[in-house]
């Protein structure tokens, strides 16, 4: 898993809780193509962008998000928003 954060966006509070709990779900040891799921701040702003490897990986962090209580923006869409194959925000 690689994450990259948006110079200049603020996070949101509970940012490395979120990042602990994908921690603990993605497996570095898993292949595949990468996924990105990006994360928004409370002004809707996109400040995080994280790579996840293979599609066990990237449905375990979507359920992890998910969790925390974040929705998916592109749960219904079909294809990429903003570099990300889902966008997680507070609902």
């Amino acid at each position: 898993m690689e994450t990259e954060l948006i110079a200049g966006i603020a996070p949101l509070e509970n940012d490395a809780a979120l990042l602990q709990s994908l921690e603990e779900v993605v497996n570095p040891h898993f292949g595949g193509s990468d996924m990105v799921i990006g994360l928004r701040n409370q002004d809707g702003k996109l400040y995080r962008r994280i790579t996840v490897s293979g599609l066990g990986n990237f449905l375990g962090a979507v359920e992890a998000l998910a969790g925390s209580g974040l929705t998916d923006e592109l749960e219904h869409a079909t294809g990429m928003r903003e570099r990300c194959d889902a966008i997680f925000s507070m609902a």
